[in-house]
C-alpha cells in the first residue's frame, strides 16, 4: 500500500511497519511536519506531513 493524501497518522505508521527514528519534528498553527529514518539508518529518508492527523504532504530522498 502507498501513502495517500487524508491517510491518518496511525495508518501511515502501518504502512512503515514501525515509528522510524524521528530526525526532525516543527509544528505551526495545526500543522505538524515530521522526518522519519528507517531505526538502522538504512534506506531512504521519508518526509510527512500532518494536519489534524491527517496526510497534507510526502517526499523521499536517499533511494
Amino acid at each position: 500500500m502507498r501513502l495517500q493524501t487524508n491517510m491518518s497518522y496511525e495508518d501511515v505508521y502501518d504502512i512503515f511497519g514501525f515509528e522510524g527514528k524521528g530526525q526532525s519534528k516543527a509544528s505551526l498553527g495545526g500543522a505538524t511536519t515530521v522526518m522519519y529514518q528507517r531505526q538502522d539508518g538504512n534506506g531512504p529518508i521519508v518526509v510527512v506531513a500532518f494536519e489534524n492527523d491527517k496526510l497534507v504532504g510526502k517526499s523521499q530522498f536517499g533511494l
